[in-house]
C-alpha cells in the first residue's frame, strides 16, 4: 500500500508538474543567463562556419556545440531555442537515472523519491534552463553509469568520451572505471577479462581526447592546441587551500539536496545517539548560519539564484532571520545524517559492486575540484547525483516515511521554483528595458544592467567570435541603468514578519551571502524613481507572499550619479 501511495503521490510531480513548470519558465523571454551567452555565441560561430572556440570557453564544449548547431539549424539559435535543447538533455538525464534505478532493482517508493529529488534540485533545474555545459555533461555521465552496470564497456567508453568533449572532468569517470577493473581483477584473480574491458573503454576515450587535442581555439596571441588548454585548466596547486576550504563549505549542499531521502529513512537509534546527533546539528547550525549556509555559491543561495554580484538584502519569504535560523538547523541535521549513514554503512562500500563504483565516482568528481582554476557550486552536480544514487542503494530494503520525504521535497521544490520564477521574470524585464534604451540611445556597454546583456550584444555588434574584445565601458562610465527593486505594501503579513524579524535581528544578524560583492559608485534605482524611463512590476512569489511588490526600473543620467 505504501509503495502504491508513494507512486501515486510523487509520480505526478514528474509526469505533469515538472514539464508544465519548465514550459512556463521557458516562455519568459529571450535572454542569456550567466555565461551561456558565450556558448550561444559559439553556436552562432559554428553556424557561420567558424569552428575555432572562443578564448572565453574553458570547458571542452565541442559536442555541445555540435548538438547546439544541429538544433539551431532546425529551430533557430535563440536563447529560448537552445534552452529547449538543454531541457531535452535534462529529460534524457532523468531517464538515465530511472534506468539506473531499475537496474539496481530499487523499490518504487525509493525510485520516486530519488527522481523527484533530482528533478527539483536547484542546481540541476536552474542549469536545465540555460545553455551552460552542466546538463550536457551530466547526461553523458549518467548514461556511462548505466552502461557500466550493464557491463557494456564500449558504450561506457563512448559516453565517457562524449562527456570529455563537454567538460574535461569527464576523465574522472574513465579513471574510476579503470580503478574498478583493477580492483575486480585483484579480487577474482582474472586480469585477462579486466584488460579486455579496459581496452574497450579506452579506445573511444582516446579518440575523444584526440578530437579535443586537435580542435582549434583562440587565445590572446593566436591559436592554441587543445592539450595545452587542458593542462592550463587543470594545472597547478595554486589556491589549493582556498579550494579545499570551499569544498568543505560545500557539504551542506549534499545534505540539503538529499534531504527527502535522508529524512524518509527510519532509524532505530539509542537515545544517547539521538542526543549526540542533535547536539552536533545544533553546533553546526550556528556556524552555517554565520556563513549563510551555502558559502561557495555561484548559482544557488538562500536569497536567490545568481545573487552574489552586487548583493543587497531585501525582505522575502526566504531572506529573513525567522526563516534562516530554523533552515540552518534543518540543513545541519541533513549533513549529520548523511555522514552518519555513510559511516554506518562503510562495510557495504567494500562488498557492493554498484556502491564501489559510485563511491569512486563520488570521490573523483568531488576532489577533482581541487585542481581546477576555479570552483562553483554547479560543479557539484554529478557528485550530488552520485550521493542520491548511493543512498538509494543503501535504502533498498528500507520502509521509508513518505510524509517526511514529501515535506522535504516541498521545501526543496519551493526554493527552486520561487527563485527561478523571480530570476527569469526580472531578467526578462531587465533585457526588455535595456533593449529599448539601446534602440533609443545606441548604447550597449554604457547600460548598467546584468552585465551579460552588454557582453553579448557588444560581441554581436563587433562581430566578435574570439572573445578578445572588451565588453565594459572605459572606467565604468555608465550612462543608463536597469535595476530590480522592491516596495512594501500595507499587508498585515508584512507588518508581522517585519516586527518579528526586527526583534530576532537584535540578537541574530541576518547574514549576507558569503563573500558577496557590492559595487561601489553605482546609483540605486530607489533614489531615481521620479526619473524612470521604464518601470515594470513582475510576479515574484518570494516577494509577493510576504506582502511586497517586485519591479524592474530603468533611467539614464547626464553624468551625475
Amino acid at each position: 500500500m505504501k509503495n502504491t501511495a508513494a507512486k501515486s503521490a510523487i509520480t505526478p510531480l514528474l509526469a505533469v508538474a515538472m514539464p508544465t513548470m519548465l514550459l512556463l519558465l521557458l516562455n519568459r523571454g529571450n535572454f542569456a543567463i550567466n555565461d551561456d551567452w558565450i556558448f550561444a555565441r559559439q553556436v552562432e560561430a559554428f553556424l557561420a562556419g567558424n569552428i575555432t572556440l572562443s578564448v572565453l570557453i574553458d570547458p571542452s564544449f565541442i559536442i555541445q556545440g555540435i548538438l547546439g548547431s544541429a538544433w539551431a539549424k532546425l529551430f533557430g539559435a535563440s536563447f529560448v531555442s537552445l534552452r529547449f535543447l538543454t531541457v531535452a538533455m535534462y529529460a534524457v538525464s532523468l531517464l538515465g537515472v530511472y534506468k539506473i534505478l531499475q537496474m539496481l532493482k530499487t523499490p518504487v517508493i525509493v525510485t520516486a523519491i530519488a527522481l523527484a529529488t533530482l528533478a527539483v534540485n536547484p542546481l540541476i533545474f536552474t542549469s536545465a534552463l540555460t545553455f551552460m555545459t552542466e546538463i550536457y555533461f551530466l547526461c553523458f555521465f549518467v548514461w556511462s553509469i548505466y552502461f557500466f552496470l550493464q557491463r557494456k564497456w564500449l558504450f561506457v567508453g563512448a559516453t565517457i568520451g562524449l562527456s570529455l568533449l563537454v567538460r574535461q572532468t569527464g576523465v574522472v569517470a574513465y579513471i574510476a572505471v579503470l580503478l574498478f577493473l583493477v580492483m575486480e581483477a585483484l579480487r577474482i584473480k582474472n586480469w585477462k577479462n579486466s584488460l579486455v574491458s579496459a581496452v574497450f573503454v579506452t579506445v573511444p576515450v582516446v579518440a575523444a581526447f584526440f578530437v579535443y587535442a586537435v580542435w582549434p581555439r583562440y587565445t590572446q596571441d593566436g591559436t592554441l592546441d587543445g592539450v595545452s588548454n587542458l593542462l592550463a585548466n587543470v594545472g597547478g596547486l595554486g589556491g589549493l587551500s582556498e579550494r579545499l576550504r570551499l569544498l568543505v563549505y560545500s557539504l551542506p549542499y549534499f545534505g540539503f539536496f538529499a534531504s527527502p531521502l535522508l529524512f524518509a529513512k527510519k532509524r532505530q537509534l539509542p537515545k544517547i545517539w539521538v542526543a549526540l546527533l542533535l547536539m552536533l546539528s545544533a553546533g553546526l547550525s550556528i556556524y552555517l548560519y554565520k556563513v549563510d549556509v551555502f558559502a561557495p555559491g555561484s548559482v544557488f543561495y538562500i536569497e536567490g539564484i545568481h545573487a552574489k554580484s552586487n548583493f543587497r538584502h531585501a525582505l522575502t519569504i526566504f531572506d529573513n532571520t525567522l526563516f534562516k535560523l530554523p533552515f540552518a538547523l534543518f540543513v545541519s541535521a541533513t549533513v549529520v545524517l548523511l555522514v552518519y549513514d555513510f559511516v554506518n554503512n562503510i562495510k557495504k562500500f567494500l562488498t557492493n559492486t554498484p556502491l564501489q563504483f559510485l563511491g569512486l565516482l563520488l570521490l573523483g568528481s568531488f576532489f577533482i575540484n581541487l585542481f581546477g582554476t576555479d570552483f562553483y557550486d554547479r560543479y557539484l552536480i554529478v557528485s550530488i547525483v552520485c550521493v542520491v544514487l548511493i543512498l538509494t542503494v543503501l535504502y533498498l530494503e528500507e520502509n521509508l516515511r513518505l510524509k517526511w520525504a514529501l515535506t522535504s521535497l516541498v521545501l526543496l521544490a519551493a526554493m527552486t521554483l520561487f527563485h527561478q520564477i523571480d530570476f527569469m521574470s526580472s531578467t526578462k524585464a531587465v533585457w526588455e528595458q535595456a533593449g529599448k534604451i539601446s534602440q533609443q540611445t545606441g548604447l550597449v556597454t554604457g547600460i548598467m544592467s546584468d552585465d551579460v546583456y552588454a557582453k553579448y550584444f557588444n560581441a554581436k555588434k563587433q562581430n566578435d567570435y574570439t572573445g578578445l574584445i572588451s565588453t565594459m565601458p572605459a572606467g565604468g562610465n555608465y550612462k543608463c541603468y536597469v535595476q530590480q527593486y522592491s516596495q512594501d505594501t500595507q499587508s498585515p503579513v508584512l507588518a508581522s514578519l517585519t516586527m518579528i524579524n526586527d526583534a530576532l535581528e537584535r540578537k541574530f544578524e541576518n547574514p549576507r551571502i558569503y563573500e558577496s560583492k557590492k559595487r561601489d559608485g553605482i546609483p540605486r534605482v530607489t533614489k531615481h524613481l521620479g526619473e524612470l524611463l521604464y518601470n515594470q512590476e513582475y510576479f515574484s512569489p518570494a516577494y509577493n507572499l510576504v506582502g511586497r511588490k517586485a519591479f524592474v526600473g530603468s533611467w539614464c543620467t547626464t553624468g551625475e550619479n
